[in-house]
């Protein structure tokens, strides 16, 4: 696609709301107002004229609404309209040699996405399993690393890596800078429990498996993030005497590998949801909060959560995190061991270190998967009905397949289109480049692999707003904090941000990709895009980036970018 400048003159208005002059439109051209329910003008709102042979034209109305698009081929043309938190719409208008009138009204926002099953990726996943976004754009599952499997998300096609030499389930993994996978520590056998020290690599440019060097201490289902400086940090996890859970922290050198021990977390725990702060320091949220100082390698309390009676052992916890685009965190899903129901939703401030309760959502679920996507919302994936007052309906498990998003900058929910199975929490989200999402796993009982796993890609609202922008070039895949890349854009329409966001590696509760989400300051000179990478490491953490250019909320297909430290 390519959109071709033109000129949008803005005249003043006659009148009041029902009597707006329109903007001059001579010859062959489509001239209109965007209103919302009410009559209003819906002032910024963006205007796409495509014509027959797939030619984009694109505008935005003026503070009454108004808009003119003029010099278009005689001919059928499709005029669409959107503005982030209303519908899209569009219409056909057929252009003449006079200019045709084309209003269209923006009601709330009602689009729900739309599911697609990819069918059976070839094994089960509901006990043991991860999932990484690789370099190449694949997505690598695993249940124990024996029989991993590759989906390509452009061609929908599975394939089989080679086997690891041993197994090793239940473990923590992420996408190092180099390109290859680390697995740290889970089970090097095929019975749940008995932590092991084992790490290995996995690189997708050999297809080759290689053994690193060892954990300290044995980790069933560590809790693992990457630090500012490329380090790894791994906390907790079963000891040797499952069901013991380990208090011990320790961190692995990006040069060589090794692993030193750091300080110990308050509670023995696993797979506790984890992220790094913009500040540098990281916050763990399992029994109880707590923050760890990457310089002394010291873990400190921090607020407890307003809803603080919560998972009191030390198994899996009943939320996952996400960090924000604001640097705040969101801790989504709640259980306790009475019937209370509590609210789904808290989030922290790292600035007070304090919890406060977001927007109720119904109904309460615990363990639900949640992923940040790329229009800067959190999108809630099944998990487990708490309220059993509530008639939504559950699998034998008591799993739901409903699907919510929620808007941080608004503090509000949305329901969206169901998921084809309910799925419990070792269900696997990855944001594709193309900006989809892809989920597999968990449908059976809670730490069982069903008798089979069915893929899905979720098409979210963002994809279904009309045409997208398109990123034609990037000039380096490699990024260095503080310097600038340059993107070349199919179009020559006015994006509103660049962002990288980091690429997903997810073991049930806990995503040890980056967890960045990065609005890069940005300058456009026709089709050309010159973005800068923070400078600041603690935003720019080692690793690999979607890297989006975006109109409102509607993302290109992003290229994959790496940050090597």
């Amino acid at each position: 696609m390519r959109i071709l400048r033109f000129t949008v003159v803005v005249i003043a208005a006659c009148g009041g709301s029902d009597d707006v002059d329109p903007l001059p439109c001579e010859g062959a051209g489509i001239a209109g107002r965007i209103v919302d329910e009410g009559g209003g003008g819906v002032a910024g709102a963006r205007v796409t004229v495509v014509d027959d042979a797939g030619i984009v034209r694109a505008t935005r109305a003026d503070a009454m609404g108004r808009y003119a698009v003029t010099d278009l081929a005689i001919g059928e043309h499709v005029v669409g309209a959107s503005a982030r938190d209303r519908a899209y719409v569009d219409r056909a208008v057929v252009v003449a040699d006079a200019c045709a009138e084309a209003d269209l009204t923006l009601g709330p926002e009602t689009e729900a996405g739309q599911w697609e099953d990819l069918g059976n990726p070839g094994e089960p996943f509901g006990g043991t399993n991860s999932a990484v976004l690789l370099p190449d754009g694949r997505i690598m599952m695993c249940h124990d690393t024996r029989d991993p499997i590759a989906n390509d998300p452009v061609t929908g096609e599975f394939s089989r890596p080679t086997e690891s030499p041993r197994i090793q389930g239940c473990h923590a993994v992420t996408v190092l800078p180099d390109g290859r996978v680390l697995y740290v520590g889970g089970a090097d056998q095929d019975v749940y429990g008995p932590g092991t020290t084992q790490v290995k690599s996995y690189d997708p440019e050999t297809d080759f498996w290689a053994f690193e060097p060892e954990l300290v201490d044995p980790r069933w289902y560590p809790t693992m993030v990457t630090l500012a400086d490329g380090r790894l940090l791994a906390i907790g996890g079963g000891t040797e005497n499952n069901p013991e859970r380990s208090n011990t922290s320790e961190v692995r050198d990006p040069v060589s590998g090794a692993w030193t021990p750091a300080g110990d977390i308050a509670l023995g725990n696993e797979v506790s949801p984890i992220v790094l702060l913009y500040s540098g320091e990281v916050l763990m949220t399992h029994r109880p909060p707590q923050l760890f100082a990457p310089d002394d390698l010291a873990w400190r309390s921090t607020m407890d959560f307003v809803q603080g009676d919560r998972m009191p052992n030390g198994d899996h916890s009943d939320h996952e995190v996400q960090l924000l685009p604001d640097g705040r965190v969101a801790a989504i899903g709640y259980r306790t061991f009475d019937l209370s129901v509590g609210r789904m939703l808290e989030v922290y401030d790292p600035a007070s270190e304090t919890w406060s309760l977001g927007a109720e959502v119904a109904p309460v679920r615990s363990r639900a998967s949640t992923i940040l996507a790329p229009d800067g919302r959190v999108y809630v994936i099944g998990g487990y009905k708490q309220d059993l007052e509530d008639p939504t309906p559950v699998n034998e498990w008591g799993q739901v397949a409903l699907v919510d998003v929620w808007d941080p900058a608004r503090d509000s929910w949305r329901r969206l289109a169901d998921i084809g199975t309910a799925r419990e929490y070792h269900a696997m989200p990855v944001v594709v480049p193309d900006g989809r999402i892809f989920v597999t796993g968990g449908e059976g009982a809670p730490g069982n692999e069903p008798a089979a796993s069915r893929t899905e890609a979720f098409t979210p609202p963002y994809l279904l707003r009309g045409p997208r922008p398109a990123i034609a070039a990037v000039d380096t895949i490699d990024l260095a904090r503080g310097a600038d890349v340059t993107l070349t854009l199919d179009t020559d329409e006015a994006i509103t941000a660049v962002v990288m966001m980091g690429t997903n590696a997810t073991t049930h509760f806990m995503d040890s990709g980056n967890g960045r989400y990065l609005v890069l300051d940005h300058e456009q000179t026709g089709t050309q895009v010159v973005a800068t990478v923070p400078a600041d490491a603690a935003a720019a953490v080692p690793g690999w980036y979607l890297l989006f250019v975006l109109v409102d909320d509607i993302p290109s297909v992003a290229r994959i970018v790496r940050v090597a430290g």
